[in-house]
């Protein structure tokens, strides 16, 4: 079955299989917070290794050799398929579904190889077994990418699509005889079927290592601009924000807005509820905030109790004092806890650039100073809410 070039480009691979396996798991190692990157290591480790008795197949072609070979290599992609999901978030393959499929394909793989062997009907066999799994970590690739994660996921997608199509192929040639000793391709197949094997194997192997560093490399951005509490973004997020609407309003002559917001009497109701009440008001009111504030507007929280809305594009001063009163009224809306009917009670100051100020920094700091005077005239004896709106 096997020629001598055949075998030679079936040895000169595992060089590279071996050492790109041990490549994914030096990256699970230094990235082992990426969820699923474990599984999806030692699912490449498995076929690496089915390889590797997959070459002494060629000389010591026993039916323990080839159902060691066999089971490493679909152990091995169904780990890969788990990790895949994982990695993507996704629920893994149900328990009685893999059991389902294993059990036959089992039984039947053990009659073609020990009571009536044939190597073209176990390739039929098994071959879509990994096609459909190639296929799951292909499809778990797609499922769901945003336009900004395209560029992380869909490379292994196509990877992996493109193992499941030459699996295809090769389950087809299989039941068209080409695979049956003495068939004229059956070398030059066998010898194509390897080079896409280990393509498939080094593309995903080096797919998943970028996709895994680019995923840590936007989770620690997203940790260094974007509150974990509230998922709004932070201080440091909104002075970029601000640098730019500084930047670009100079140069438009627009202005744009700032709201300043600060919880009324949050320090006494955290200690009092507790910090787990405390962190769920502080939830529902940036929740609050940010629907009402829409789409366009940077909703941030800057501080424990302290929120900064900025309002890009103002028209003019009425456009923020509305767009503030209806932010006020939203968070006023919640209550203190569940079973409590008091409401949380918020402070709001607004400034405009550059109306109030030359620089964003002088503009925050105005809407600073309003919302700290709304306060000292609003400052409530309870957490009860007021009637009517706060006055700017």
């Amino acid at each position: 079955m096997f020629s001598l070039d055949a075998f030679s480009v079936f040895f000169m691979t595992q060089v590279t299989v071996v050492l790109v396996s041990l490549a994914t798991l030096l990256a699970w190692r230094l990235n082992s917070r990426v969820p699923g990157m474990r599984r999806f290591a030692w699912g490449l480790l498995a076929l690496s290794f089915g390889s590797v008795v997959g070459l002494f197949r060629v000389v010591f072609p026993s039916p323990v050799v080839l159902l060691v070979f066999n089971a490493f290599t679909v152990g091995g992609l169904v780990a890969v398929a788990q990790g895949m999901r994982r990695f993507r978030d996704l629920p893994p393959l149900s328990r009685a579904l893999m059991t389902g499929i294993a059990v036959p394909v089992a039984a039947a793989f053990l009659y073609w190889i020990l009571i009536r062997p044939s190597y073209p009907f176990r390739v039929a066999l098994l071959s879509p077994v990994c096609a459909l799994l190639s296929l799951d970590c292909a499809m778990s690739s797609f499922r769901g990418v945003s336009r900004r994660s395209r560029m992380i996921h869909w490379p292994i997608g196509f990877v992996f699509l493109f193992t499941a199509t030459f699996l295809t192929i090769r389950m087809a040639l299989a039941l068209s005889g080409f695979y049956n000793p003495g068939a004229p391709l059956a070398t030059t197949i066998e010898t194509i079927s390897i080079i896409c094997s280990n393509i498939a194997y080094i593309g995903s192997a080096f797919s998943i290592m970028l996709a895994s560093n680019t995923r840590l490399r936007l989770e620690a951005e997203e940790q260094a601009n974007f509150d974990p509490l509230t998922s709004l973004p932070n201080r440091r997020l909104l002075l970029d924000r601000l640098q730019a609407s500084e930047h670009n309003a100079l140069m438009t002559g627009q202005r744009f807005g700032l709201i300043y917001l600060d919880l009324d009497g949050f320090k006494q109701l955290n200690d009092s509820l507790g910090h787990d009440a405390g962190d769920d008001i502080l939830r529902r009111a940036s929740a609050a905030m940010k629907l009402t504030a829409g789409l366009g507007n940077c909703v941030a929280r800057i501080g424990g109790d302290e929120f900064v809305v900025l309002v890009e594009r103002a028209a003019d001063r009425n456009q923020v004092k509305d767009l503030a009163a209806r932010m006020k009224l939203a968070v006023e809306r919640e209550p203190v806890t569940p079973n409590q009917p008091e409401r949380i009670r918020i402070s709001c100051g607004v400034a405009l650039f550059p109306d109030d100020g030359g620089s964003a920094h002088v503009v925050m700091r105005e809407a600073d100073a309003a919302m700290y005077s709304a306060k000292r005239r609003n400052r409530p004896e309870s957490i009860a809410p007021v009637s009517g709106l706060m006055s700017f």
